[in-house]
């Protein structure tokens, strides 16, 4: 099948189309990814900006939530890095108009219609500032009162000295949401130089450093994504999550540790 880019960067996913097949569970990863689907999901995604002096207690904050919450739920974390903060002195180098143009969207389909930095918004449907710890935590849970519609399940992980390969099962029951890929890499150190973080070392997680949209998800039985691995030295994740087409909610997410 083909894939619908969203230009964040050059080929970054090679996605197959492929039947179902017998696949043995016996893969280091089989275990973690049976749990895994027990849980119920949060995605968390913050839209932040190195240029931002507001921005680095969000960036904690994100770092510093649990992906491991009570009631068996389990965050996953975005973060999204805008840039229309480049333009005071600093041009965030993980910055991206895309960024900048999804959280426009939010602040058209969100209450309030705002757009802000540090924002943080769960699962498609509500936003807070980002620096509000408690704030959000509480939301976190108001979260997992919503429902899932589609199932995503990850599996057959393969990592190679310049990619990842893995196997999406999805299954939708809204055919009309949308299924995404995204790359993420923490641990990222970066010596501000100029703006208002000027003189900082700031440290970012979950830096969503690749994204794409899969066209045609809920016409095959199973997706194989090839995923360019960008760093070999900083922890890494992808994440798989449905947005409905119009209001842009989450439907569903999952994630995996590829290393």
């Amino acid at each position: 099948m083909k894939i619908r880019p969203l230009r964040i960067a050059p080929l970054l996913f090679l996605i197959a189309c492929v039947a179902k097949t017998t696949h043995s569970d016996s893969s280091p990863n089989s275990k973690t990814m049976k749990d895994d689907r027990t849980k119920h999901k949060v995605l968390v995604e913050l839209f932040t900006s190195q240029g931002c002096s507001s921005c680095p207690p969000a960036d904690a904050v994100l770092s510093e939530l649990s992906s491991k919450q009570k009631g068996n739920t389990e965050l996953i974390k975005l973060a999204y890095h805008v840039d229309y903060w480049n333009y005071i002195g600093w041009k965030d180098p993980f910055s991206k108009k895309e960024f900048s143009q999804l959280q426009r969207k939010y602040g058209q389909k969100l209450p309030e219609g705002r757009v802000y930095t540090p924002m943080t918004v769960l699962g498609g449907r509500s936003h807070y500032v980002g620096s509000r710890k408690s704030r959000i935590k509480d939301a976190i849970q108001e979260q997992t009162k919503q429902p899932t519609s589609v199932d995503i399940k990850l599996k057959g992980l393969k990592a190679s000295k310049d990619k990842y390969k893995i196997q999406i099962d999805a299954k939708a029951k809204d055919k009309d949401s949308r299924l995404f890929v995204a790359l993420t890499y923490s641990g990222i150190k970066t010596s501000v130089k100029r703006g208002e973080n000027t003189g900082r070392e700031l440290i970012n997680d979950h830096i969503v450093f690749s994204m794409e949209e899969v066209s045609n998800p809920w016409s095959q039985n199973s997706i194989v994504a090839e995923i360019p691995r960008l760093k070999k030295d900083s922890p890494a994740n992808i994440v798989v999550f449905a947005r409905d087409n119009d209001t842009l909610a989450v439907l569903g997410a999952n994630q995996i540790k590829v290393q």
